[in-house]
């Protein structure tokens, strides 16, 4: 059998695949949850008129786009700066539902006519808010399912439901559909699909206006999709731009900016004034305060003849969907038990983020747990030890053997340094241990085999699990004992090789640490005088337990490892 496996292993390098728990925090959860339901989302543009900027002034960005922080400028800069494409959101969150808020930015709400006619038009104002917020049911599935939307538009919300919704008008009328729409990212789901018109930026589902409708089926306008990049447009027809999503609550974000005064006139209002319109008030409150420049932050957002209080489209979401919706099911009173809702200084620190070791034990027969009467050889006892001090252990590799529970490994009998470089190069690349234990150099050892240059080969392996998978620390192992005087001489000598390389390799910042396997007697040797009996292999876990442990103190092991390779398969070489 080890002859098979010395041949598979020459042409092969295949992983076992075993399903690995997520551990997202919550944080991270309503992260995703808000990538995976950002709307597709079409902006109208209007190429026309003094204020327009060819179309320029219809385009979603950022409240910073220029990086000053100074809501007074953004009117005079929106033609002096790019306009990367951000998105804000926030998630607010009771057992039942997910309450996803998104807010696109304008730096000007302008009107279509001439800059000598601006009393015609007493409305543009620097700063423009609207947005869309998206109702999820929490359920079994990963991202809970969509259920309606409600857009603002001004003072005025608008209700939308997707097909199958399964809910219907409560107190406000449901106004129309919500489409969905595939992002041409190929990200393989549909998006709520939304749209906002020229100018002053209403927002609406897709299917709202046929207006909006004809301007996209006859190629004006902007098409943005969430991805990982601020884009702005090519053109005013661009139908892929990417945008960011940006948290409202983010350190220093919008929300920890209300109070900012150079961004906003009052908490609830960014600061604004009219840039050259002669007739335009001073930037801040009393701009605001005579209606020239009144856009509202969205936990300000209204509808003026609807039920809600103001601002409740962000901060009381429970109670306007209550008011809005009927659904089945639906309690006789709004579950207003928040789970997270930072509006409201109903928040939680995440827990802190469990420990992570995937392990991988590299080496030969020893490592393969031969001399051991189970076949674990040192990793039953060196699992005991690891658990200890992390929160979860997992053993990989593409060999399993013994009799754990976890038996995956990647010893290899017989095989010398360089014949485990080989196998390590493919096996490090696809598991990415962050811990790896490694027993090489006892078959050179064994044979005599190019010894002058054996440091110097094991060295060159630990390098390159490193750079294979960069969070791993790697304990290397000295020699054990051996019962030929010869086979032990030249192993000591080899490990005081071994302990100044790890000692020079540590001191160059790499995560390696020395097991001092010295403890080890001709009494922990099986009877083939070369593999460690069970208590030798009891030694050989310890050994690594306490080269982990002063890993730990030191920081070096991380808390999570990389994500593993996509190219795995079932198909292990030894059960």
């Amino acid at each position: 059998m080890a002859i098979v496996l010395a041949v598979l292993a020459a042409t092969w390098c295949v992983a076992i695949t075993r399903p690995t728990p997520a551990l997202a925090s919550p944080s991270q959860d309503r992260k995703e949850l808000a990538e995976w339901w950002a709307p597709v989302h079409f902006q109208d543009v209007d190429t026309s008129g003094a204020t327009g900027l060819g179309g320029k002034s219809d385009y979603i960005t950022s409240y910073d786009f220029d990086g000053d922080i100074n809501g007074c400028n953004n009117w005079e800069n929106t033609s002096q700066h790019k306009l990367p494409a951000h998105v804000y959101y926030s998630v607010v969150e009771t057992k039942g539902f997910a309450y996803l808020l998104y807010t696109f930015f304008h730096p000007r709400d302008w009107a279509d006519v001439s800059a000598d006619d601006h009393l015609e038009d007493d409305t543009e104002h620097e700063n423009d808010t609207e947005g869309v917020l998206v109702i999820v049911e929490r359920n079994s599935s990963r991202h809970g399912t969509l259920k309606a939307a409600i857009t603002v538009s001004h003072s005025d919300f608008y209700s939308y439901l997707p097909e199958d919704s399964g809910w219907s008008a409560g107190a406000e009328n449901i106004d129309g559909r919500l489409p969905l729409k595939n992002s041409p990212r190929g990200d393989g789901h549909g998006r709520p699909w939304t749209a906002q018109q020229a100018n002053s930026h209403a927002a609406w589902s897709f299917d709202a206006r046929d207006r909006v409708r004809e301007q996209y089926e006859d190629g004006d306008g902007v098409l943005y999709v969430p991805g990982d990049e601020a884009e702005e447009p090519t053109s005013t027809n661009d139908r892929d731009v990417e945008y960011t999503l940006v948290d409202v609550f983010a350190k220093d974000g919008m929300w920890d900016k209300r109070h900012d005064t150079s961004l906003f006139a009052t908490p609830n209002n960014f600061a604004g004034d009219d840039g050259p319109n002669p007739n335009g008030a001073p930037c801040g409150y009393e701009s605001w305060e005579r209606n020239t420049d009144a856009g509202s932050a969205p936990w300000a957002w209204d509808d003026e003849d609807d039920l809600p209080g103001k601002g409740y489209l962000a901060t009381n979401l429970a109670e306007l969907v209550f008011n809005y919706f009927n659904w089945p099911g639906k309690p006789a009173q709004p579950d207003l038990d928040y789970t997270w809702n930072p509006y409201n200084d109903i928040t939680q620190p995440d827990p802190p983020e469990p420990t992570e070791w995937r392990v991988m034990g590299l080496g030969s027969s020893s490592t393969l747990g031969e001399g051991s009467s189970d076949g674990n050889g040192y990793r039953d006892t060196a699992d005991g030890e690891f658990r200890k001090e992390a929160d979860r252990v997992d053993w990989v590799g593409s060999v399993r053997v013994g009799t754990m529970s976890d038996r995956d490994v990647e010893g290899w009998s017989g095989f010398r340094i360089a014949q485990i470089a080989s196998k390590a190069e493919c096996a490090v690349k696809t598991y990415k241990p962050n811990l790896v234990t490694l027993l090489a150099g006892g078959n050179d050892v064994r044979e005599d085999f190019q010894m002058d240059g054996a440091i110097g080969r094991l060295e060159s392996l630990v390098r390159q699990v490193i750079t294979d998978s960069p969070k791993a620390t790697v304990l290397v192992a000295g020699m054990q004992q051996f019962r030929d005087a010869a086979t032990n001489a030249r192993g000591k000598a080899f490990s005081a090789q071994i302990s100044a390389m790890v000692e020079q390799l540590a001191a160059d910042g790499k995560h390696v640490a020395y097991a001092d396997v010295s403890g080890l007697t001709a009494e922990d040797i099986a009877n083939d005088g070369i593999h460690p009996n069970d208590g030798g292999h009891e030694k050989l876990g310890n050994a690594f337990a306490r080269a982990a442990r002063k890993a730990k103190v030191e920081g070096w092991i991380t808390d999570r490892p990389e994500a593993m390779a996509g190219n795995a398969v079932q198909s292990p070489l030894r059960i």
